[in-house]
Formats: structure tokens, C-alpha cells, sequence
């Protein structure tokens, strides 16, 4: 098993995690100017906060722990120079959900035209008008895997995948997603659709689970999920 990624896997990985659980936030303050942020906002654990510790060590920004109320960790970033930098990362890991993909596109909008605050809100308004159709021509075709899949899934699983007498993993609106997802790892199960526009791809097929425990030792949790993994794992081994 691998123990760490190196800086390039840790960007592929945190694709992944940005588009479970992150976000590309264009907001403004006190209608004077824009202001951006990236976000990635987890239930606070301490594997989480190591993983969003070991992030911000490779990535850059700050890790704030809430410990209190509603516990939770966040990694996010404020500073504009930094989101540049790390915007790139999509360039050359483009996003795979439609929900990012919209972000992203809204964010470089605004970095280059730099529109005044009356026009901001305008465009704002706009920033999700294409994600359903987007969507819906995604879900017409296959996805075509890319490069990155391998890590990125390592990444979107510890946002969206839950280990417990199966493996099963959830997405909103993007059906293809899992369409993919179940391709990759030959499942025989179906995607289903749990409540609106949500769905949700479960399996509990043992010699499929041992092709998923296989993937996740090559390329590991590094989270919470890390931890439910491992115990899955011994789980699984006394009905193999």
C-alpha cells in the first residue's frame, strides 16, 4: 500500500475532494468588491483534520477546527493569488462534476472581466443556468475516464462513499457520475435515483468488493473514510 502521494497525486486526490465536498465561492463584501474563496468543509475527526492538515502543507491555505455545536473542520483558502494557483489545477485535472465545472467557469468570469458589483449579481444569478443540461447530455453518453480517475475517485469517495457491509457512493444531478463509477469497477448493480435528482449506486457483490479493496489499497484514503475503510476491510475478510 501506498503510504503518501507525491505532489501531483495529492492535486489529483484534492480534485477529487473539492468536487465531493468543496466549493468555489465568488462572493462580495459589503457591496464594494468581490471577494473569492475555495472551501472544503468536513465533519470534524481527527483523521479528517490530519488530511486537510497534510493538504494545506502541499497546497497552501489554513485548517480551522470547530470543535464545538456542530464539529467541523475547514480547510479553505482567501487569499486571490493562491486561488489563481490552485484554479490551474483544474486546467490540467478538469472537473468531472457539473456542480464544480459551474463554479470554476463563474470564478474565471470574474477574475478576468472583473465585473463591477451590479454586474456580479447579474452573472451570479446565471452561475448554475447551464448544469442541467449539462448534465443531461453527460448522462446520454459514457464518460470518458481520464488519467486522474484512479486518485480523483480516492478523493471523491472520502466526500461521498460510505464502507459498511457494502460499498456504496452518492452524487446529485450528475447520474453519470456513478454510470461511470459502476463501469469502472464492473458492478452489476444499478444506479438508483433515492430522491430527486439524487442518486446513489450501492454494492455488496463480493468479488466486485475485492476489486474495490484492491483500488483503495493502490490508492489510499487519507480521511475519515481511511479509518472506515480499513475496519470494512477486516469486516470483509471473514465472509471471503
Amino acid at each position: 500500500m501506498k503510504n503518501k502521494y507525491n505532489l501531483d497525486e495529492i492535486k489529483q486526490f484534492w480534485t477529487g475532494l473539492m468536487e465531493g465536498e468543496g466549493s468555489i465561492q465568488v462572493n462580495h463584501w459589503q457591496n464594494k468588491y468581490l471577494h473569492y474563496r475555495l472551501i472544503i468543509k468536513l465533519k470534524y475527526t481527527e483523521a479528517n483534520s490530519n488530511m486537510l492538515k497534510h493538504i494545506k502543507m502541499n497546497l497552501g491555505g489554513m485548517v480551522k477546527e470547530k470543535i464545538t455545536d456542530k464539529p467541523e473542520v475547514i480547510w479553505v483558502v482567501n487569499n486571490t493569488e493562491e486561488i489563481i494557483t490552485l484554479a490551474k489545477i483544474f486546467n490540467k485535472y478538469p472537473p468531472l462534476t457539473t456542480r464544480i465545472f459551474c463554479q470554476l467557469e463563474f470564478l474565471n468570469t470574474c477574475l478576468q472581466y472583473k465585473p463591477s458589483i451590479e454586474e456580479y449579481l447579474i452573472k451570479r444569478k446565471l452561475k448554475f443556468a447551464q448544469q442541467i443540461d449539462l448534465a443531461k447530455a453527460r448522462n446520454l453518453k459514457n464518460l470518458e475516464l481520464p488519467s486522474h480517475f484512479n486518485i480523483w475517485l480516492s478523493g471523491f469517495t472520502e466526500a461521498e462513499g460510505c464502507f459498511s457491509n457494502s460499498y456504496s457512493i452518492s452524487q446529485k444531478t450528475d447520474r453519470y457520475i456513478l454510470e461511470a463509477i459502476k463501469q469502472f469497477w464492473n458492478m452489476s448493480s444499478k444506479v438508483r435515483e433515492t430522491s430527486k435528482d439524487f442518486w446513489t449506486i450501492e454494492t455488496s457483490n463480493k468479488k466486485t468488493l475485492k476489486n474495490i479493496v484492491h483500488h483503495f489499497d493502490a490508492y489510499p484514503l487519507i480521511g475519515e473514510k481511511a479509518i472506515q475503510f480499513s475496519t470494512f476491510k477486516q469486516e470483509l475478510k471473514l465472509f471471503l
